[in-house]
Formats: structure tokens, C-alpha cells, sequence
């Protein structure tokens, strides 16, 4: 956040100074360039997939297309397996009427979403996770353990989705890294209509001391910052050692109480809630347990002596170096293999 940016905010919250917003950066021109570049290889996907979609379908319904045998490569494996595949598929189909069909553009959407969304996010937490696991060398020994009692200790066997959910350690290490260190510290909502937020207790006014409020009024397109992060390290909801990272409080019998009765989905504000929270919350917890396994399963991860880590916020929390800022985002870790 350079001072020229912070005034283009900030002026442009002013009244009828919202055009200050859209004067080109050269921030602005760099994201304005990626998206382009992103929308361009979404396309490409999404013309390639056509293709191939049109020549297998050729005339079958959805229906006749999804119980066709047959429908292996050469090497014997099953194809059009992939959310975009099936997507496009069901797009494509005849039996499908025009109205519950997506446009190209909002393909485009779903794509840059999934590749936005699911990829940086869950590829930020499992950095943070490593890091974490090396700088708690018993956590990171009890978590390897597991997997090799699961899966062999030359991680022969391969992993499936129906294992991975029924180990109970690798599942409280994934929750408590999610609650520890969330990908994305903190997201804004807009109100749709004038609303009073309840307070969970009663706070002092600052102005007068001796009046409390215990809720706060809320106007029609007001924005709302969620501090994802405060809350999940919330020693109200966490207990004591909410500022530690320890895997053991999501047993059944240790989970406290005001965690365990928030609403939440895992009880967390990681994935937000409600019809705007994380609509693929199962599909990335599963991606990250499979990337961890793989991972802890082969390699022993350990800090590097003398050099300090620090957060970077950016949309995402990317790890840097004190003194080492210059670089960039990066975590170095001493990896070897088991």
C-alpha cells in the first residue's frame, strides 16, 4: 500500500470524489494485464473442452452421455471427470433448456473463480500449514505417523478421499492451521437494507463513559468489514490459548463451548457462512488433507535458523523475510526427504 494509493482510497470515499477511483495506476494496469492474460487461457480451456465435448456427445442426451460406457482414454482411464468437463457437459447437453444453460461468459466466470479462488488460497494455507508444522516438530512427527499408518511408510498406497476423512489427527491439524493462520485475514460485505447488529456484550461509549451500547446500527449500502482473523483467534471463543497453534482442542471433549455453538461451518470463519460464505469449502479441506499427506508422508520440513518470518497482507497473508523484503513473498524451509 504506497501513499498514492491509500489517498486514491480514501478520496474516493469522498462525496462525489468516486472518480478518483478509476484513474489508471500503474497497480491498476498490472492486475488490469493478469486478467486479461487469465480470461485468455480460460477461453482456451473452454473452446478446447467444447470441442472435445461436441464429438463425444454427438446427439445424446445428458442422461444417455453420463451412463455411456466407454468413456476411457487410451491408457484406460476414465476421461471427463473434472468440474469443467461435467460443467460444459451439462451445458451442452440437448435435454437441457436454454434458460438453466450458462453463457460463455459466465463460464469464463466460474473458471477465473475456481482458478482465483480455490488455487491461491489453498496454496497460501498449506504454506503457512509447512511452516507451522516445522517450527512444531512433535505435531509435525504425530501427523507423519498417521499417514504411514494409513498409507505405509513408503507411501505406497494411494490416497483416497474415504481415508483421508477418517483420520482424525490429520483432520484436527487441517482445522486448527485453517483457525491459526486463515489464507484470507479479513473480507468486506456491502448491506443490502438498514439493519442493527447485535453485540455478543455491552461496550462503554467513547465519547460519554458512562452510557454502553451492546448494538450497532448499520445503514443501506454501508460496507462491513469481517475480521475473519480476529475471530478465529478470539480468546472469548478460543479460551486462553487461542494464540496457539495446537491441534488438540478440536478433539470432541476439548473443543470449547462458544466454538462449538457459533453456527459456524467447522466452527470457524474461514469460509465465512451464510449464501455468500465459501460455496467449496468440502472440496478445498479435502484438496489441502491430500496435499498434506503427500507432503508430510515423504519430507521432514524445518525452519531456517536466524531468519524471521513475517505476514504480508495482500488479498491473501504471503509469508516474507525480515530484512529480506526486497525478495518478495517466499518461506524457505529445510526439506528432506524421510
Amino acid at each position: 500500500m504506497t501513499l498514492s494509493r491509500f489517498l486514491q482510497i480514501y478520496l474516493s470515499s469522498l462525496p462525489y470524489l468516486g472518480w478518483i477511483r478509476s484513474i489508471p495506476t500503474e497497480r491498476q494496469k498490472i492486475i488490469t494485464q493478469a486478467y486479461k492474460k487469465l480470461e485468455m487461457v480460460s477461453l482456451n480451456l473452454i473452446n478446447r473442452k467444447k470441442a472435445e465435448i461436441q464429438k463425444e456427445m454427438q446427439g445424446l442426451s445428458k442422461a444417455d452421455f453420463d451412463e455411456k460406457e466407454g468413456h476411457y482414454d487410451a491408457t484406460g482411464v476414465a476421461r471427463g471427470k473434472d468440474l469443467l468437463h461435467l460443467m460444459m457437459r451439462a451445458n451442452m447437453a440437448e435435454d437441457v433448456s436454454e434458460k438453466e444453460k450458462l453463457s460463455d461468459n459466465e463460464l469464463l466466470g466460474q473458471i477465473t473463480t475456481l482458478l482465483l479462488a480455490g488455487h491461491e488460497t489453498t496454496s497460501t494455507q498449506t504454506t503457512w500449514t509447512l511452516h507451522l508444522l516445522a517450527e512444531h516438530p512433535e505435531i509435525q512427527r504425530k501427523l507423519r505417523e498417521e499417514i504411514h499408518e494409513h498409507f505405509g511408510k513408503g507411501m505406497e498406497r494411494q490416497i483416497g478421499y474415504d481415508e483421508i476423512s477418517s483420520m482424525k489427527y490429520l483432520d484436527c491439524v487441517v482445522k486448527e492451521a485453517m483457525r491459526f493462520s486463515s489464507p484470507v485475514p479479513t473480507t468486506i460485505r456491502v448491506s443490502s437494507e438498514d439493519d442493527v447488529i447485535p453485540l455478543s456484550r455491552s461496550y462503554h461509549c467513547h465519547n460519554d463513559p458512562s452510557k454502553t451500547f451492546d448494538r450497532i446500527p448499520i445503514s443501506k449500502g454501508q460496507e462491513i468489514l469481517i475480521p475473519i482473523q480476529a475471530f478465529n483467534l478470539s480468546t472469548d471463543i478460543w479460551g486462553p490459548t487461542a494464540q496457539q497453534f495446537d491441534p488438540t482442542r478440536w478433539f470432541e471433549e476439548s473443543l470449547p463451548s462458544n466454538a462449538r455453538n457459533s453456527g459456524l461451518p467447522l466452527h470457524l470463519l474461514t469460509f465465512i457462512a451464510g449464501p455468500r460464505g465459501c460455496i467449496g469449502n468440502r472440496f478445498a479441506i479435502a484438496e489441502f488433507k491430500a496435499l498434506l499427506v503427500g507432503l508430510v508422508g515423504r519430507f521432514n520440513f524445518e525452519s531456517v535458523q536466524g531468519w524471521e518470518v513475517e505476514p504480508k497482507q495482500t488479498i491473501v497473508v504471503r509469508p516474507r523475510i525480515v530484512g529480506q523484503e526486497h525478495v518478495g513473498p517466499q518461506m524457505p524451509l529445510r526439506i528432506s526427504r524421510i
